[in-house]
């Protein structure tokens, strides 16, 4: 599943802050990486807005890399 999609998303609904854009993912139900990753599966689906500026800036890398490669 790809978050940044999802959080442009947010972003066209006025979700403007990272904190805003976590309680969007946890909203939604989005898991965490964590929670993806626990063994055994745990309900780590809380997001934090600093979990959310990790993604948003590899997101942003992945997009400018793509771009170029076009």
């Amino acid at each position: 599943l790809e978050i940044g999609p999802i959080i442009e998303e947010l972003e066209k609904f006025g979700c403007d802050t990272l904190a805003k854009k976590a309680e969007g993912l946890t909203a939604r139900g989005i898991k965490t990486p964590r929670s993806r990753a626990a063994k055994p599966k745990k309900q780590y689906s809380t997001w934090h807005p600093s979990s959310v500026y990790r993604i948003e800036k590899r997101y942003k890398i992945l997009k400018e890399k793509r771009a170029g490669k076009s």
